[in-house]
């Protein structure tokens, strides 16, 4: 049977997880990329210049693993298209990370 959780009680589990996804500032900054549309990797690396190619690939993979995005391949007869964006669970972050925003634009 499915215990409720209280969700004011966070454990040191999802704080290691929360660190894992959101300490790296690559990954951040990944994710807000995102949340306004689906991208391509050299979109996303125009973006983030000061990413390598090889961690933005490593980053990419990364968020693929949690779920929090999605690499979309789209075949046409004469080339193939991949796309970035955002899972439902990653689209949920959009919220939160406007409520980051305002945070630093008012306290800083």
């Amino acid at each position: 049977k499915y215990k409720e959780r209280n969700l004011n009680m966070i454990t040191k589990k999802d704080l290691c997880l929360f660190d894992s996804i959101f300490s790296n500032k690559w990954n951040f900054l990944i994710i807000s990329s995102l949340l306004s549309e689906e991208k391509r990797f050299s979109s996303i690396k125009k973006e983030i210049k000061e990413i390598s190619d090889r961690m933005l690939s490593q980053k990419l993979k990364e968020l693929i693993k949690y779920g929090i995005i999605k690499k979309e391949i789209i075949s046409t007869s004469d080339s193939v298209k991949i796309l970035y964006k955002l899972t439902p669970k990653g689209e949920e972050l959009n919220p939160v990370f406007k409520e980051i925003d305002q945070w630093i634009i008012k306290n800083f």
